[in-house]
């Protein structure tokens, strides 16, 4: 899609993406989830906050890469000699 043909240049791309994805997934449910659930915010620590905000980006990754795997033809997001996501 990118024209990146190099295995450690597809490796930092896919990195950045899912990092990308995680920053702002993570940021945008942080002003969703303080603003519509107040009083399960105030009633959080910060481990059960952080566990609660991961779990429901990783969630949402799923539709996500399901979306872009039909709109863009993509196979992986995140391709690496080790895995692939």
């Amino acid at each position: 899609l990118f024209g990146i043909t190099t295995q450690p240049a597809k490796g930092i791309f896919g990195g950045l993406v899912v990092g990308g994805y995680f920053a702002v997934g993570m940021g945008l449910f942080h002003v969703l989830f303080k603003k519509f659930a107040a009083n399960a915010y105030r009633a959080m620590n910060i481990w059960q906050y952080v566990l609660v905000n991961s779990m429901f980006v990783m969630m949402m990754g799923l539709p996500v890469k399901m979306i872009a795997r039909l709109v863009f033809r993509i196979k992986y997001v995140w391709v690496t000699p080790w895995f692939n996501v």
